[in-house]
């Protein structure tokens, strides 16, 4: 439920994502002895290299985006941005 709420996404959502993880063997489960109901998660190695390769990867989008935006000045930008908002009110 918190980790839901803290992303905005729903809890099937994330219950099928969590799976994934720990179906792959990226993701270890504890349960609380004190309360049954919440489960806590620990990264395995695997999945701490997922999580640094993850890193890098978005360090190097952003600065891709980066990049990207320089050409444009701010004008166009508001431009972009104002369709994209358009357009996401659309899907």
């Amino acid at each position: 439920t918190l980790l839901s709420m803290e992303l905005n996404i729903s809890k099937a959502t994330i219950s099928k994502a969590i799976r994934v993880l720990i179906d792959n063997k990226t993701l270890l489960t504890h349960q609380n002895t004190d309360n049954k109901k919440e489960i806590f998660y620990t990264l395995t190695d695997k999945g701490i290299q997922l999580a640094i390769v993850h890193k890098k990867l978005h360090k190097i989008a952003h600065e891709r985006y980066s990049e990207l935006f320089q050409q444009f000045n701010d004008s166009e930008l508001q431009v972009v941005t104002k369709f994209l908002e358009a357009w996401k009110q659309c899907i």
